[in-house]
């Protein structure tokens, strides 16, 4: 019985064993949602101030600040694909 690279976890006994393609993909994944985090982040400290942290994303109070800071990702993304 062969296993799919798209499968997580392949049988082997009792115990699931995750397959090494799969690693690396939901690696590579995760690694890619950093750099959009990143991005993001670095757009927000240029709307807010340098001295925005992180968290102040998540804060209530600078909504429009985040709301603006993801329009200016998303508009950078769709002209760097052109």
């Amino acid at each position: 019985m062969e296993i799919g690279k798209k499968q997580l976890f392949a049988s082997y006994g009792i115990r699931p064993v995750i397959l090494k393609s799969t690693i690396d993909e939901v690696r590579k994944s995760v690694m890619a949602n950093m750099r959009k985090l990143a991005r993001l982040y670095l757009q927000f400290r240029n709307v807010k101030g340098q001295d925005a942290a992180l968290s102040d994303m998540l804060h209530r109070e600078n909504f429009q600040q985040f709301q603006a800071a993801s329009c200016m990702t998303c508009h950078h993304r769709s002209l760097s694909s052109v």
